[in-house]
């Protein structure tokens, strides 16, 4: 008879203890030190859950995307099972969009810092050409991240802008 999913996940955590505070030296691989991904992997039904073994996290693999994606929860805070509904993934946390900082305007006669709204230079008095007011950040609809101007999809969450 084959061991529940969650002696393996009890497996898999007593394992990453053993690790604590170790990350791969520059010249190493993940699988120089932590061994095989496999081994930090256990099956829950459809799903696969996987014990990052440097950040102590687990991920789940999110198979529209083939990709693993945090679970919220670190080693030793959750025991995952099936229950009579299928696991929901927890929401990604809705990421603020931060305007872009502007560079800092120069003089183009002498190289001098410019304040805004200045209409010529404090330093060699050249005249200030006005700056065109900088247009709005893109942001997802879906999550609120920034998104560069010429993205095509999320860099968060995926979805297309």
């Amino acid at each position: 008879m084959e061991n529940p999913p969650q002696d393996r996940q009890r497996w898999i955590e007593a394992r990453a203890a053993q690790w604590a505070g170790v990350t791969p030296r520059p010249d190493q691989t993940m699988r120089d030190v932590f061994g095989e991904m496999d081994d930090w992997i256990f099956e829950l039904g459809a799903w696969k859950f996987l014990l990052d073994p440097v950040s102590r996290r687990w991920l789940y693999l999110d198979f529209a995307h083939d990709q693993y994606v945090d679970t919220g929860y670190s080693a030793g805070e959750v025991l995952f099972e099936l229950a009579e509904v299928a696991f929901t993934p927890p929401p990604r946390p809705r990421v603020e969009a931060q305007p872009p900082q502007p560079a800092p305007a120069v003089c183009s006669g002498c190289g001098a810092a410019l304040q805004p709204g200045w209409r010529f230079c404090g330093r060699c008095r050249t005249p200030i050409a006005p700056q065109p007011a900088p247009a709005a950040p893109r942001t997802c609809a879906h999550c609120g991240a920034a998104a560069l101007p010429d993205a095509r999809f999320c860099g968060n969450c995926g979805q297309a802008l």
